[in-house]
């Protein structure tokens, strides 16, 4: 830099006292000789913004002596101090530059010499040393920061930080893989975007500083990797009827949401059967599905995704089809009655073994008391049981029992009637019978003549038994149309003397029912086989306690007539029933008169499998298992009055009896069959019933010779409400 100065210059030297003439001479010829001069400032070293700086400057050194004046120093951050000594005149220049730029100073000073430096500029009694000083940019470092990842559309914030910088301002520039996304301002050291507009990808984040007047600019040295992932979005799944009738169609509908707007297509299931695409229009896809096949259909629907937005599947819903037209199975009185049926024959088949044994009963009752002859109204009497079934006892008693038995003695009674008395005569309920049904029958018949044969042989250590029964009844439960029903049975036991007052044994038992359910062809075959153990034990004179328990398999094969569907169902289910009976009973004879009194408790557990019908996809029904108890309590009495005939015996009786039972309700679970397990089914009830009804009974039986006897019964039930039962019952007996 080069400075002007035009100065006048009029001294007086240290010892010219009394010259003053001469100083003004001398400053007017200056004056008149004065010309212009220029001057170059001295240069101090440079500094940087930012960077501590500091510099010694020597400015003259006179030979007598230099006195510092006034200086016109001003550079920011920078602190001049005077470090002058006798001879030398000198300043230090301490600080941090705080603004870039050159700036001028002014150092001055005096000499006692009056002599002064070159460069110096003399104004009035002071010489003037201009000095230069050049504080260059900061140069900052800058780095960028970001999250390594994010998701479409959420926003990610870009730091970008200055280092080696003293309050910079300005902006920095961020950019993705070199293209420019958006700036910040500079806040401390720090500048930071918020952006949300990445796409998704590896992204290569770098920045730039403008700088500002004390500021170099600056580039990121290296790139901060950012990766973008799919967005994932929401799907829901509607459907525009959760049940429809079959054969019709059905339109699927899925509602897309989501911070980026989904595209593509969406794929409807059904279960993993894929049922077509549809494409998003807006925020939603519809497909119509065709007719779908019966049964419930669990849907599902699946985004297939597109750039931004990655695949997601719905939750599943439930589409139903239905049969149109298909009626509540419990509704249905053939129903109804088919499953009241099975029950009612599941706890026949035990009550009947129930009565089989308790005839024997009578009949080891019968042997125990003996045959007492005696005269009654001028006749000869002979006392004896009134026994109730086809019983065949063999010979073969341990030696010592010494009760045999009276040709005019009755055998123990079949099994209890079953049900209602039908109307039909006796053969025309045989006629009704399946094979196995008169098979049995035909086989009670013959059996007692083959024990016969057997007893006389006289071999065997234990007495064989045998009762066969047919039964026939009309029925109705659970407010369904009558049901008749046919049975066949047949009981076959062993026996012997344990004790001189106990008696046990074991019998088998083969049964056959057919139930016709209503008129229109529907009914069912069953069968069961058991298995029993009893014993009779007289623990006071003439009175015995009778205990048998037992255990049976069951079987039903049933055919059902769909009024909905006009098809024939079939089906067939297996079960098994647990009975027992406990009882006490008194035998009591006068005058030709013979009285047995008996109580007992009887307990029948039927319990019935699952089964599903046949026959139609659309119509067939599913059974669940299901369990059913009946218990009953009875007391009664029968009184017989043997009287001798040219011919055999003819022998009127009365019975009494009263029962309190108890039969526990059912519940059968159902549901048709392509809709098992997939939506909730049906409940048939059974209603638990406890009653008490008494029944009388007239029966006149015919022993004629040694073996053959015939009996007709009429029994006759009422309770509170009035008659509820009417039985006829005839049966051929065989004795020997």
């Amino acid at each position: 830099m080069l400075s002007f100065f035009f100065d006048v210059i009029a001294r007086r030297g240290r010892r010219q006292i009394g010259l003053d003439w001469f100083a003004i001479l001398l400053a007017t010829l200056l004056c008149f000789a004065a010309h212009g001069s220029a001057h170059a400032n001295r240069i101090l070293a440079s500094g940087t913004v930012g960077i501590p700086y500091s510099q010694n400057a020597a400015v003259y050194t006179d030979t007598l002596a230099c006195n510092y004046g006034l200086n016109t120093f001003s550079v920011p951050g920078l602190t001049l101090t005077n470090t002058s000594s006798s001879l030398t005149c000198s300043f230090r220049l301490d600080g941090t530059p705080t603004a870039a730029g050159t700036f001028t100073g002014t150092y001055q000073f005096h000499t006692s010499s009056a002599q002064f430096p070159s460069d110096a500029v003399i104004g009035g009694a002071f010489f003037s040393v201009g000095y230069d000083i050049t504080i260059a940019k900061a140069s900052p470092g800058l780095s960028v920061s970001a999250p390594s990842s994010g998701t479409y559309t959420n926003p990610l914030t870009l730091t970008a930080t200055l280092s080696n910088a003293f309050s910079p301002t300005g902006t920095v520039t961020f950019y993705d893989n070199g293209a420019p996304i958006g700036t910040g301002s500079v806040s401390g050291t720090t500048a930071s975007l918020t952006i949300s507009t990445l796409s998704v990808g590896s992204h290569a984040i770098t920045a730039s500083y403008g700088g500002d007047s004390n500021h170099e600019a600056a580039t990121s040295a290296s790139a901060a990797t950012v990766t973008v992932t799919k967005t994932t979005p929401s799907i829901a799944l509607n459907a525009s009827a959760s049940s429809i009738g079959y054969g019709s169609s059905v339109a699927l509908v899925a509602t897309m949401s989501g911070s980026a707007l989904p595209s593509g297509t969406v794929t409807f299931y059904d279960g993993a059967t894929q049922l077509g695409n549809a494409t998003i229009s807006g925020a939603t896809a519809i497909l119509m599905v065709p007719p779908l096949a019966m049964g419930a259909h669990t849907i599902s629907a699946v985004y297939n995704g597109d750039t931004n937005n990655a695949s997601v599947t719905s939750s599943t819903g439930t589409v139903t089809v239905v049969q149109v037209g298909r009626s509540d199975p419990t509704s249905d009185t053939t129903v109804r009655g088919l499953v009241s049926s099975q029950v009612s024959s599941a706890v026949r088949f035990g009550q009947t073994q129930i009565g089989n044994i308790f005839s024997r009963f009578e009949a080891l009752h019968d042997e125990d008391d003996g045959a007492a002859n005696g005269t009654g109204g001028g006749r000869q009497m002979v006392q004896g049981g009134t026994g109730r079934g086809n019983i065949a006892s063999a010979g073969g008693e341990a030696a010592g029992d010494t009760h045999a038995a009276n040709p005019l003695d009755s055998q123990a009674s079949a099994a209890s009637a079953l049900g209602y008395a039908s109307d039909l005569p006796i053969r025309t309920g045989l006629a009704t019978q399946n094979d196995a049904g008169r098979a049995v029958s035909q086989l009670s018949a013959a059996l007692p003549q083959a024990l016969d044969a057997l007893n006389k042989t006289n071999v065997l250590p234990f007495h064989v038994w045998a009762s066969g029964t047919v039964g026939f009844g009309r029925l109705q439960n659970d407010n369904s149309f009558d049901n008749r029903f046919t049975t066949s049975g047949l009981t076959l036991g062993f026996d012997r003397r344990i004790l001189d007052d106990l008696k046990a044994g074991m019998a088998v038992g083969l049964g056959f029912e057919r139930t016709d359910v209503g008129a229109d062809g529907s009914r069912i075959d069953a069968s069961s086989f058991d298995a029993t153990l009893y014993a009779s034990w007289r623990f006071l004179p003439h009175t015995y306690l009778d205990v048998a328990g037992g255990y049976g398999t069951l079987r039903f094969d049933s055919k059902r007539w769909s009024s909905d569907g006009n098809v024939m169902l079939s089906g067939v289910r297996s079960g098994r029933d647990v009975f027992g009976t406990v009882g006490v009973s008194h035998v009591s004879k006068w005058d030709g008169f013979r009285l047995s009194s008996y109580g007992r408790l009887d307990v029948v557990r039927a319990s019935l499998d699952g089964y599903s019908e046949t026959g139609s996809s659309a119509w067939a029904l599913s059974y669940d298992r299901m369990n059913a108890t009946s218990v009953a309590s009875i007391l009664g009495g029968r009184l017989a009055y043997p009287m001798l005939q040219n011919w055999g015996v003819l022998t009127p009786a009365v019975r009494a009896e009263w029962r309190h039972a108890f039969d526990g309700g059912y519940v059968q679970g159902l549901n048709y069959v392509d809709l098992a397990g997939l939506t909730s089914g049906y409940a048939l009830s059974g209603t638990s019933t406890a009653r008490d009804t008494m029944t009388g009974g007239l029966s006149l039986r015919a022993d004629v010779g040694n073996a053959l006897s015939l009996d007709l019964e009429y029994l006759l039930t009422s309770s509170l409400n009035g008659v509820e039962s009417q039985r006829l019952r005839g049966a051929v007996k065989y004795g020997f």
